[in-house]
């Protein structure tokens, strides 16, 4: 459900992302530069909803 901008390397939603279904995504990330250098790095999105109110313990 993510892009990743070729440039900048942004990672954007794509698809609707239900967080009550999946909270987490892992995946690989694999750079190629113009001399057929290559880098991969895992990668892990949280998915988290800002309205969610933290609980309080006193």
């Amino acid at each position: 459900p993510f892009a990743v901008e070729e440039q900048s390397g942004t990672i954007t939603v794509i698809d609707d992302i239900e967080r009550y279904v999946r909270r987490s995504y892992d995946f690989e990330a694999v750079v190629t530069n113009d001399r057929d250098l290559t880098l991969v790095t895992n990668v892990s999105v949280h998915v988290v909803d800002p309205n969610d109110e933290r609980e309080l313990f006193t």
